[in-house]
């Protein structure tokens, strides 16, 4: 009896396996492609945007742009203006507690984030931008990269700039 109970399970066994491979079968065609998936995507994060709270964020919106989004939102980061050379005012968000090198690097996502966007070159030497410039806030230079903003009296909407570096001999 045991012989004939062990083919019965076998027969099952085959049979709900070729169930399964088939159900599988019917759900890999009903998946969409990732082209096509990520097009969906899109349709909904424009869908979404479309919403008049949202309005004024981009459609290829980062993760991190909106973590930074609801941090100011709920008060806990500031929105620094950065003031380049040709007059260019870029709003740069940072956590209240922010350190310079925070600070420093908020600047390179953004600038860059503006870069890609905007189709232009979409590497810069960092490394050599922070040995040509340093930040400054009114007359101070943001040297020491561990301070807090708050050390050197900077607050919500303060304007920092970028000032060329001098050698010194010695």
């Amino acid at each position: 009896m045991e012989s004939s109970d062990r083919v019965g399970e076998d027969e099952e066994h085959t049979v709900t396996e070729t169930n399964g491979k088939a159900a599988a079968r019917d759900a890999v065609t009903e998946e969409l492609s990732h082209v096509d998936a990520i097009h969906k995507a899109k349709e909904l994060i424009s869908q979404l945007l479309s919403d008049p709270f949202l309005q004024d964020l981009p459609p290829d919106i980062s993760l991190d742009e909106v973590k930074s989004k609801l941090a100011l939102e709920q008060g806990r980061a500031i929105t620094l203006n950065l003031r380049r050379y040709d007059d260019e005012v870029i709003p740069i968000i940072v956590l209240q507690g922010a350190t310079v090198h925070d600070l420093m690097k908020a600047v390179e996502k953004e600038i860059t984030r503006r870069c890609v966007r905007s189709g232009r070159a979409s590497h810069l030497s960092w490394r050599y931008v922070w040995r040509t410039y340093w930040l400054a806030y009114g007359q101070q230079r943001l040297e020491d990269r561990r301070s807090k903003l708050a050390s050197y009296g900077i607050g919500n909407h303060d304007e920092i700039v970028f000032v060329k570096r001098l050698k010194t001999k010695g």
